[in-house]
This record gives structure tokens, C-alpha cells and sequence, in this order.
């Protein structure tokens, strides 16, 4: 019986230790897990910022897209006008100067003094070369 006593024992101090084993292990799977999903709200976290700032850098170059083209169509506005006037001067006048202040009355005050003498220039040019070809 005492055999049988200590066969137990030793399977008892064997089993103890596989529990407390196994213990260990659940606790190290158990911290494993919770970095694991901190980790993971971490990135989707990052991940949404990320998104957001994809979404803010698209809604603005849509907004600068929009502007180049509102600024295309008043150039296209400016330059009809301009056409309209030229029609209505001699062909003597090879040179159509428009001062920044007729250019801005016809702009709605849409363009800085800068970007009407580039326009005025432009237009003079192209004007200059459309009256060399109508002569």
C-alpha cells in the first residue's frame, strides 16, 4: 500500500505541475491576446487617420481643381468680352490696351493686378495675331 501511496503522490506532484504549467501558459496566451488586439486597435486607429487625411487631401485638390476651373471660365468670360469690344474698334487699331481698370471692371474684381497684365498681355498677343490674320 505504501507503494501505491507513493505512485499517487509523485502522480499528484506530476498533475500539480501540469496544472500550474498549463496555468502559466493560459496567462502568457491570455497577455499574447490582449497585446495582440492593442496592437491591432492601434493600427486600425492609424489606419483611420490615415483615410481621413487621404479624404481631406482629395477634397482639397477638388476644391483647387474647382477654382482653376472657375478661373479658366472667367479667362474664357474675359476673353469673349474682350472679342465683343475688339469687333467694335477700326482695323487701324492693330493694339488693343486694356487698362487694369477695364480689365477689372470686366473680371468683377475676380483677378489680382498681377493676373490681368498676364491676361491683358496674352490678349494683346493674341489679338495682334488675329488681326494679322483677318489683314
Amino acid at each position: 500500500m505504501r507503494m501505491n501511496n507513493k505512485e499517487l503522490a509523485t502522480e499528484n506532484n506530476t498533475l500539480k505541475e501540469k496544472l500550474t504549467q498549463s496555468i502559466k501558459d493560459n496567462e502568457e496566451l491570455k497577455k499574447s491576446t490582449l497585446k495582440t488586439e492593442y496592437y491591432c486597435q492601434v493600427y486600425y486607429s492609424k489606419l483611420i487617420l490615415a483615410i481621413d487625411e487621404g479624404i481631406n487631401s482629395m477634397e482639397n485638390m477638388l476644391k483647387s481643381c474647382k477654382a482653376m476651373r472657375d478661373k479658366v471660365s472667367q479667362s474664357h468670360n474675359i476673353l469673349k468680352k474682350i472679342n465683343r469690344h475688339k469687333k467694335l474698334y477700326s482695323n487701324e487699331d492693330n493694339k488693343i490696351n486694356y487698362s487694369y481698370d477695364k480689365l477689372k471692371s470686366i473680371s468683377n474684381d475676380k483677378f489680382t493686378k498681377d493676373e490681368c497684365n498676364e491676361l491683358i498681355n496674352t490678349f494683346t498677343v493674341s489679338l495682334e495675331l488675329i488681326n494679322k490674320k483677318f489683314k
